[in-house]
């Protein structure tokens, strides 16, 4: 079964950060779109958001850590191997920054949008360290639950629709095969290389998969990002940080925002340490 569809993705880099990201590339079902970032500054100021729910992931890998503040009193620090997620509904602020300058923070951040029933809810954070996460190991497998279930072993983080986001390492010449449902699902490959149902595919290929067995193999030490996600039943509006089934609550989203309803943030950066 190859995968349908490899893209390989472009890097893009400012000064004090570089991501790669999924952003329309592929289909990825209620996944709006999936971020790989590496920050060393604080370079992305306090904003909104609405209508979806915004998961942050440190790599365990990762040098640095994050700090995640919002207009509703949360301040946590999201060390490597930790997971937090905001989901937004009717709108909140927020600021994600590198915890010291100059000391890289290497994570994910993924964007799952809200059913239309869901939209409007109040906000909501939850947060997951490294050790309430799942990690199942064998083989020269690891393979780290983020969200939804692996082989009996289930995510704590509450995602609506329920979707699948599994953190898999694959070691050179070992392999795992994943049973994929009749859903959107998609890889993203964090670094190293191997195949995908002998497909090769390498640091920042984005990959279609299509249901059934999906046989992974590593070359080099293969790190890579698979999501399981229900398909939209319907085009989503944007407009900035806001995101909606409906244009009217788009519109709503936005006039809340102007009016100061989803309260305010300071930037911190002048706070972070050097």
């Amino acid at each position: 079964m190859p995968s349908h569809l490899r893209v390989p993705l472009r890097e893009l880099r400012e000064p004090g950060f570089r991501v790669v990201g999924i952003r329309g590339a592929i289909r990825t079902g209620h996944v709006l779109h999936v971020d790989r970032f590496r920050m060393t500054e604080p370079v992305i100021p306090p904003h909104p958001h609405a209508g979806f729910s915004a998961l942050t992931y440190v790599l365990p890998n990762s040098p640095g850590s994050m700090m995640s503040r919002d207009s509703h009193g949360e301040h946590r620090e999201i060390p490597p191997g930790a997971l937090h997620c905001t989901t937004a509904g009717r709108g909140i602020v927020h600021e994600e920054v590198p915890s010291r300058r100059g000391i890289e923070s290497h994570g994910l951040q993924i964007f799952s949008k809200l059913p239309r029933e869901r939209e409007q809810v109040a906000p909501e954070v939850q947060h997951y360290g490294p050790s309430e996460l799942p990690i199942v190991e064998r083989d020269g497998v690891t393979v780290r639950v983020i969200a939804g279930a692996y082989e009996g072993h289930v995510s704590p983080l509450r995602l609506d629709p329920p979707t699948t986001l599994l953190h898999l390492e694959v070691t050179p010449g070992a392999s795992l095969t994943l049973s994929l449902p009749s859903h959107d699902a998609f890889a993203l490959v964090l670094d190293g290389s191997g195949s995908i149902e002998a497909s090769e595919v390498q640091e920042s290929d984005a990959c279609v998969l299509v249901p059934g067995e999906a046989r992974i193999e590593a070359a080099g030490r293969l790190r890579l990002l698979v999501g399981v996600s229900p398909p939209l039943d319907a085009p989503v509006h944007w407009a900035g940080p806001f995101c909606f089934f409906a244009p009217e609550r788009l519109a709503e989203a936005q006039a809340r925002y102007r009016a100061g309803e989803m309260g305010g943030l300071e930037s911190t950066h002048r706070d972070i340490g050097p």
